[in-house]
């Protein structure tokens, strides 16, 4: 009993004098003294904590990877329809504005129908008069890639349909330059260019919907009979997606339908 008592006034002692030479330490200034790293306390992981740049470095490497050429030429491999359907827009773009210089003015007017050309009487129309006309432009077009995508030579009529999308487009922006100068072409990008963006991506997937739809039907045609399984089930799917495409086109007028109500009335033609 008295040995434990002795051991534990030593411990005791020691551990006194140990703080004394601690604090006076302190308050010199530290001496040669050295502070014990502290432990981290743990949050999460062993890995989090303790091997910090390992994790950097990994994420790095991860982002690295995600970023290489490999994997880009591996995306647009995977998404060329989506890709190549976009390019003949912008053909059909550039070959509209092209024309559009020597083009009469009667053609362009008259396809004020499917695309905007005759300000004057847009200009003269309400709200809902102005929607229904928007609508009813996207509307034709989706209908037309709808229809031709049940028949064999959908596979030639859809790049058609999104070429002289893109040349409306195209005469659309040309005219109105050629007509009203740098007027026409502002009013072009701040009321039209947005709701036409966001139409061509709809038509963009819809077609490509459309052109799958219909290189099946090739080849049930002439081709592969054992491809007629399944075709009923993937026509519907095919319908359900164009509804979906169907909201996004009337998203578009809408959007086309208040940046007309917004912003036309600014424009003096």
């Amino acid at each position: 009993m008295k040995g434990h008592v002795f051991n534990f006034r030593k411990r005791r002692v020691a551990y006194e004098n140990l703080k004394k030479i601690t604090q006076n330490s302190a308050e010199n200034g530290g001496g040669n003294t050295k502070t014990l790293p502290q432990s981290p306390v743990k949050t999460g992981s062993y890995k989090n904590e303790y091997q910090p740049k390992t994790i950097n470095n990994g994420t790095f490497e991860e982002l690295r990877q995600k970023l290489s050429p490999a994997d880009a030429i591996a995306f647009v491999k995977a998404n060329l329809l989506y890709f190549a359907f976009g390019f003949v827009i912008l053909v059909g773009i550039f070959w509209g504005a092209a024309v559009a210089k020597g083009a009469d003015r009667s053609l362009a007017l008259s396809l004020d129908f499917l695309f905007t050309t005759n300000l004057q009487a847009r200009l003269a129309h309400g709200f809902f008069e102005t929607f229904c006309a928007c609508f009813a432009s996207n509307f034709m077009f989706l209908l037309a890639v709808y229809v031709f995508a049940a028949a064999p030579w959908g596979c030639a009529a859809v790049p058609l349909i999104l070429f002289f999308k893109g040349f409306g487009v195209g005469l659309c922006a040309g005219h109105l330059y050629i007509q009203y100068g740098l007027k026409g072409l502002g009013f072009y990008v701040v009321v039209l260019l947005l709701g036409i963006f966001i139409f061509s991506v709809a038509l963009v997937v819809h077609s490509k919907n459309a052109f799958n739809l219909s290189k099946r039907f090739v080849r049930l045609c002439f081709f592969k009979k054992s491809e007629s399984f399944g075709f009923a089930a993937e026509f519907k799917n095919f319908t359900l997606k164009s509804a979906q495409v169907l909201i996004f086109a009337a998203f578009s007028a809408l959007v086309d339908t208040v940046l007309w109500s917004v912003f036309a009335p600014l424009f003096n033609f």
